[in-house]
């Protein structure tokens, strides 16, 4: 296991960078129909950055909590 390195930290980039972040919490499970439309449109999203890498697409993080996802 690697170990747990403290402190805050930044990195250097060449040019501009960007972190697009997208996410959603429920927070009524139960209440579909506010929350099923925003989970299904984070995948064409997703899925639009992959097919177009020359907008400056690198890589993609999931997250998943008991109350959300988030993509970054």
């Amino acid at each position: 296991m690697s170990k747990v390195i403290h402190g805050r930290y930044t990195a250097e980039m060449e040019g501009p960078f960007v972190v697009f972040i997208i996410g959603m919490r429920i927070n009524r499970l139960l209440a579909f129909h506010k929350w099923v439309a925003v989970a299904k449109a984070m995948g064409p999203m997703i899925k639009e950055l992959y097919e177009n890498p020359q907008i400056g697409f690198m890589s993609i993080e999931f997250f998943w909590n008991w109350r959300g996802i988030t993509y970054s």
